[in-house]
């Protein structure tokens, strides 16, 4: 049975609102080296100075470059939740998350600064990083 026009261009646009590209996301992968979650997690080790209690990890997408940089870069984002580091907000809220938006430039791993809140859609475990 063949699928109609208006059930088409509603899949289509959830799908645009959900901000999943599978052609993005396809060049995005493409563009990081095989062993990126070893690096991400090898570089968010060194970084912080506290115990990760669970984290999650994006698929690659693209994100954009700025004014400077004419091709967006390759991203992965990756959410880690530790204990909440102010002792009376601990009572509270004992768990708060930290975002890492990450991409690599000529071998290295690179922390971008987000201009607005990246939400990091449709995450996956990522127990590298745990501990």
């Amino acid at each position: 049975m063949p699928i109609s026009l208006a059930a088409l261009v509603f899949v289509l646009a959830i799908a645009a609102c959900n901000g999943y590209d599978p052609v993005a996301q396809t060049r995005a992968a493409a563009k990081l080296p095989a062993n990126y979650r070893e690096m991400f997690a090898a570089y968010i080790k060194a970084e912080k100075r506290y115990t990760i209690r669970d984290a999650m990890i994006t698929e690659p997408y693209e994100t954009y470059g700025g004014v400077l940089r004419k091709t967006p870069y390759a991203t992965v984002c990756v959410v880690t939740f530790k204990e909440n580091p102010d002792l009376l907000g601990r009572l509270l809220i004992p768990i708060v998350e930290e975002d890492w938006i990450l991409t690599i430039e000529d071998g290295k791993v690179d922390r971008l600064s987000a201009i607005k809140k990246d939400p990091c859609p449709n995450r996956s475990p990522f127990p590298e990083v745990v501990g």
